[in-house]
């Protein structure tokens, strides 16, 4: 998502959207949570930085083709548009609202946060 709003309370910066490769997948942090920033050009999608069949690094072991990732280490495939197996349509890969502002990429880290705490940090 992009676009002139200006980023709410819950909005977090990770930083100018130059840092992350601008085809393919990067790492990035917040809080302690390792993400997976997924980018082909202005389309930006980002999830936890790990594949929920055996927690394998996304950023080390994902390959970015079109609207989904594959895990290469078991060939777990998600759609990033809801972090759905690609296979079975479960949703099972944690993704987070992004959105682009004055050329930072912002996340609405409230997807992490445990129901009964509204932040999770």
């Amino acid at each position: 998502m992009s676009g002139d709003a200006k980023a709410g309370d819950h909005w977090r910066s990770l930083g100018p959207l130059s840092q992350f490769d601008p085809e393919g997948i990067s790492a990035a942090e917040l809080d302690g949570h390792p993400l997976a920033i997924y980018r082909q050009g202005e389309s930006i999608r980002i999830s936890l930085d790990r594949c929920p069949h055996r927690d394998a690094p996304l950023t080390r072991l994902g390959h970015l083709e079109g609207d989904t990732v594959t895990c290469t280490w078991h060939g777990w495939r998600f759609r990033l548009a809801d972090g759905a197996h690609a296979d079975f349509g479960t949703p099972c890969l944690k993704m987070l609202p992004a959105q682009i502002i004055d050329g930072d990429l912002y996340v609405d880290p409230r997807p992490l946060a445990p129901a009964d705490d509204p932040w999770g940090f």
